[in-house]
């Protein structure tokens, strides 16, 4: 699931997000360097770092044996990590990937239910609906202004 909202988010499929080999150049990989959360998920930040900045990537098949011995990650609590550090990845490079989308069904929701309130019950808005209505356009704003810093920031 987490690597399908990774494919959406960076409109590129990828079959693995999470491998442990990469192979990259060094001059490349060494501006995203400050962005790898301590410990945990490199390669996925490489990788999504790597797409949300248009760096070519070629993934090749390889044959590994079985794993041996458990696994250290825990459901709950290094799949929350593993999420939170994808959308971050992505709101780094492209926030309005991450709040634009929420932001339009809002707005889409507020304006489908003012024209039902407004046939409903003329001249009247509940609190509600101005509610919804407003939640989209703070969160486009947001959208917007995040993209705006990301816009004018040096990337790498």
């Amino acid at each position: 699931m987490i690597r399908k909202v990774a494919e959406r988010l960076t409109n590129t499929r990828i079959p693995d997000l999470n491998s442990g080999l990469r192979v990259f150049r060094r001059d490349v990989a060494r501006p995203y360097l400050r962005l790898l959360p301590p410990g945990f998920s490199c390669v996925t930040t490489i990788t999504l770092a790597f797409l949300s900045n248009q760096h070519p990537l070629r993934y090749v098949p390889i044959e590994y044996a079985k794993r041996a011995g458990t696994s250290k990650f825990h459901f709950v609590r290094d799949a929350y990590r593993y999420i939170l550090q994808v959308l971050r990845m992505v709101m780094y490079f492209n926030p309005l990937k991450v709040l634009m989308p929420p932001a339009l069904w809002l707005l889409g929701i507020g304006a489908v239910k003012f024209v039902y309130d407004q046939v409903r019950n003329p001249l009247y808005i509940p609190n509600n609906t101005v509610m919804i209505l407003m939640t989209g356009l703070i969160i486009a704003a947001i959208a917007l202004l995040a993209d705006l810093i990301v816009r004018s920031r040096e990337h790498p």
